[in-house]
């Protein structure tokens, strides 16, 4: 079967349809990507064009066909350490509130703070991390595995959490097994494959539990945002993402990362994705490499930071 060429008047029926649904935009440059991938469903669900397609999708009994179009339709490309200067950042970051932490317990007037770092007592619930479109898990697992490396080699190790969010459910599906190709984690530091990864057979390798206990995916939609919970969070990991939305509804998301931003906390972005976003509440990042920003202190309770300084 061979289809015609979609007129543009229904090829912005797709576009509207996809972003009320979704949240994601398709421009003109990629309605061949998006005319691959339909014929792609459209043969398999045995139907005959596109206003087939279409038509079913706006059925409510098709509910369980959106997953798997927005699927198709998102990027999967991924990798371990994908931007080391990024993610050298994060760690300069999380290294900083640390010691900003242990100097401050180390001058409490209490015994007890002091007798628990003296005996190298875990700091609880220090760092929190969200990987926003966290794909198939490779960059969860990266801050992960930077975290616990900082967390061992600490005079005090803490406890860290990091949350990795997608649209995806067959992304999420892989990024919990937590279990890749070989060819996969060979461009991580062979120190870290060593420690944090277990030989499965031949062909595979899956992350130590170490690191697993740290970390959690669940199915997420950032055009939906706005209705989630509100959660805090340390540091905001969100790269290669924004490029799916609109002018209008990036700024809305980027307002929506804000919010769910700690005091201090950090806001990591992908070089080019947001360069001339502002917000009250968020000052660039000094970096060469790296686009980033953190959230304003109150002045009574802003400590001076190193990280980003070059």
């Amino acid at each position: 079967m061979s289809f015609k060429e979609m007129p543009e008047s229904e090829f912005a029926l797709w576009q509207r349809l996809i972003e009320d649904r979704t949240g994601l935009w398709l421009p003109e440059n990629r309605k061949t990507f998006l005319l691959s991938k339909l014929v792609n469903r459209i043969r398999i669900k045995g139907m005959g064009s596109y206003g087939e397609y279409f038509a079913s999708l706006m059925n409510s009994g098709e509910e369980a066909e959106w997953p798997t179009l927005v699927d198709l339709l998102t990027v999967h490309e991924t990798r371990f350490f994908r931007d080391a200067d990024a993610m050298k950042l994060v760690q300069d970051f999380a290294k900083d509130i640390i010691q900003n932490e242990i100097k401050q317990r180390k001058t409490a007037r209490s015994d007890t703070v002091r007798e628990l770092l003296a005996k190298r007592e875990p700091l609880t619930n220090l760092i929190q991390v969200w990987s926003v479109g966290c794909s198939t898990g490779e960059e969860v697992y990266s801050l992960a595995m930077q975290l616990q490396t900082l967390s061992n080699a600490n005079e005090s190790p803490f406890y860290f959490g990091v949350t990795g969010t997608d649209i995806s459910y067959p992304s999420l599906a892989i990024a919990k097994k937590g279990r890749f190709k070989r060819s996969r984690i060979q461009q991580i530091p062979a120190n870290l494959r060593a420690q944090y990864f277990v030989s499965d057979d031949a062909e595979y390798s899956r992350i130590s539990d170490e690191i697993k206990d740290r970390v959690c995916f669940v199915q997420g939609n950032l055009g939906e945002l706005e209705q989630s919970p509100v959660q805090l969070y340390n540091i905001v990991y969100c790269q290669n993402v924004l490029i799916y939305f609109q002018p209008q509804r990036k700024k809305e998301i980027l307002d929506q990362l804000v919010r769910r931003l700690t005091s201090g906390g950090l806001l990591v972005l992908a070089p080019g994705e947001a360069m001339n976003w502002k917000h009250d509440e968020m000052q660039k990042v000094p970096h060469p490499t790296c686009l980033a920003f953190k959230k304003c202190k109150s002045e009574s309770n802003n400590l001076r930071s190193n990280y980003g300084r070059k």
